[in-house]
């Protein structure tokens, strides 16, 4: 194994270098504890790996509803929170699978 990769429902994919100890086994954070550069990035709510005018559009059409197609923070509701989380990563990419 060279790497792990990870992307979750809203979330833009990491793909970290994989080390593992003598015992074969290893552990790679993708929560932001530990190593923060490894942090899953939110916001790509139409799973292209990529953070852009599509995204928001979804969300603009979920506003204040509590519909989970755009529950980026997963609060229940499609509200400021995930609008803040969709500008902070806006025209970002995620890493290759």
């Amino acid at each position: 194994m060279a790497y792990l990769s990870a992307k979750t429902g809203f979330s833009l994919r990491r793909r970290v270098e994989a080390t593992l100890e003598e015992e074969g086994q290893g552990a790679i954070s993708f929560t932001g504890t530990g190593d923060e550069g490894n942090q899953l990035l939110g916001g790509d709510l139409n799973d292209d790996n990529v953070v852009n005018m599509s995204d928001f559009n979804r969300l603009r059409f979920h506003w204040y509803t509590e519909n989970t197609e755009a529950d980026i923070d997963g609060d229940g509701a499609s509200a400021v929170g995930d609008l803040n989380i969709l500008k902070a990563n806006w025209n970002g990419a995620g890493d290759a699978q």
